[in-house]
């Protein structure tokens, strides 16, 4: 068949068209693909940012915590007063970070409840705390599925030990309002920062309201007395005076700090770390990020 000039033209604009089309598919997949990698990078780069301004917020909250965990007097000029909690919000790169430092022993203490009142008082106290509407049933289980001790042998350790927590259950805020007056570290139960009423709920469950009470109004009306002092003229027996002596202190021995990450994406991470000084040493005890 004899080829015109006209069709071999014709022909040269189709194979042009087609290598046109085969360019621009390929110039697409390409840009998809660079578009892919780039936003892969910025996730990657995002994630580090988040991690390394976490810990850096970490490191200084809890190295400095007995420090910070002070505010000026009000009563005294010049003089600085421990309080139970201090918060801040600070931003680094895109990232911005809500941070709230808790004196540990200005909280009460589940596991002294929980041995002293029982499942029942320490569950009535979590529910007073949570929304009607949370969907974390309370279990106080051991975290420890194929160890089946009794709760009140092993402690509490974790939230994840009061909740059954799920990926549809998003507990992130119900747990951080819990553990503005819920701890389950710690041994003490520091009268200084401690407020009245959580202090008398926690120990009313070992001694009773109406000692709880006396022993709390003698510390509010002379909060230079000793423990001991404190604990003269209650008529407690001998096992509740040894348990008070243990349990009630003037200073912090455990801190935490409560890290909230927020992304420019809307993204959030909720980070939970527990630190206990032991005589002179400090040791972390528990991190839990959610």
């Amino acid at each position: 068949m004899k080829i015109t000039g006209s069709n071999r033209n014709g022909f040269v604009l189709i194979a042009t068209l087609i290598a046109i089309a085969t360019v621009t598919v390929l110039t697409a997949g390409l840009a998809r693909h660079s578009l892919s990698l780039a936003m892969s990078a910025n996730f990657h780069q995002e994630s580090l940012q988040q991690k390394w301004g976490s810990a850096s917020c970490e490191r200084f909250a809890l190295t400095h915590a007995i420090k910070l965990l002070r505010q000026p007097s009000s009563e005294n000029p010049g003089e600085f007063v421990p309080v139970k909690s201090a918060s801040n919000v600070i931003k680094l790169g895109n990232m911005i970070f809500e941070i709230r430092l808790d004196d540990e022993s200005a909280k009460m203490n589940t596991n002294f409840v929980l041995t002293h009142g029982g499942p029942t008082v320490l569950k009535s106290m979590i529910r007073k705390r949570v929304t009607p509407e949370t969907q974390s049933p309370i279990r106080l289980r051991p975290l420890d599925s194929q160890n089946r001790r009794l709760i009140t042998e092993s402690g509490l350790e974790s939230w994840k030990q009061v909740f059954l927590l799920t990926p549809q259950a998003n507990m992130n805020q119900e747990i951080k309002k819990l553990a503005q007056d819920l701890t389950h570290w710690g041994t003490k139960l520091n009268l200084v920062t401690a407020p009245n009423e959580l202090a008398i709920q926690m120990l009313q469950s070992a001694i009773g309201p109406i000692k709880a009470k006396r022993l709390m109004r003698k510390h509010e009306r002379d909060p230079s007395q000793s423990i001991d002092e404190l604990l003269d003229g209650l008529s407690l027996r001998e096992d509740q005076q040894s348990l008070l002596q243990n349990t009630l202190a003037k200073r912090s021995q455990c801190q935490s700090v409560w890290i909230s990450c927020f992304n420019r994406r809307g993204g959030q991470m909720d980070k939970q770390v527990i630190q206990e000084q032991v005589t002179s040493s400090i040791r972390r005890i528990y991190a839990q990020a959610w």
